[in-house]
């Protein structure tokens, strides 16, 4: 009763004000940066998963344009365990997959 998901197409706006969260897993997050802002209560989260460093960079760059602040980046990588009697230790195969998940908060002004 305290966690409500809303999910839609946010290249079409988004209609709620004063919102807690915009997550994003799309393609193009920094083109709709401007939308997430606009829904985001003071002190609001903007969250988006990125498979590739371009993504991240387009996106960062877009942040930089309202006072986001806190703005961060980081790898996620997914690497499986190998668990035997004798101990867990990482599997020795080539990296599975790896993306970026950014994250920032909307704040009233920047603070240097």
């Amino acid at each position: 009763n305290r966690v409500e998901v809303r999910v839609a197409d946010i290249a079409n706006g988004i209609e709620e004000r004063e919102v807690d969260a915009v997550v994003l897993d799309i393609a193009d997050p920094w083109t709709v940066v401007s939308v997430g802002w606009d829904a985001l209560r003071v002190g609001g989260a903007f969250a988006a998963f990125s498979p590739n460093v371009e993504q991240v960079r387009q996106t960062v760059q877009a942040l930089a344009e309202p006072p986001f602040v806190e703005v961060r980046t980081i790898e996620v990588i997914e690497r499986e365990l190998e668990v035997r009697e004798l101990g867990t230790r990482p599997s020795q195969a080539p990296l599975g997959h790896t993306g970026y998940i950014t994250t920032a908060r909307k704040a009233l002004d920047r603070f240097i």
